[in-house]
């Protein structure tokens, strides 16, 4: 799958920028983490993984990872990824 992150890491990078104070705590966020990641795993976007094999991050207990998905031995399914990634 690639490089992968954890939830956590997406939750404190999202608590940073909707609150540059400081105030936000990431793990009121994980909730709402782990509901974006389901549904780009449903648009096969992301796959969810835990040690190593693809889960429901809703149903998932314990620590799971996020990667880009993989089609066709590229990453990611949208097109336009790699042309607004390379700017």
């Amino acid at each position: 799958f690639g490089k992968t992150i954890c939830p956590s890491e997406a939750a404190r990078l999202l608590a940073r920028r909707i609150d540059l104070h400081g105030g936000t705590d990431w793990r009121s966020l994980m909730p709402a983490v782990r509901t974006a990641a389901a549904r780009l795993a449903a648009d096969q976007r992301i796959a969810v993984t835990q040690r190593g094999r693809e889960v429901d991050p809703l149903a998932a207990k314990g620590p799971i990872r996020l990667a880009p998905a993989e089609i066709d031995g590229n990453s990611k399914k949208d097109p336009d990824y790699a042309a607004s990634s390379a700017v």
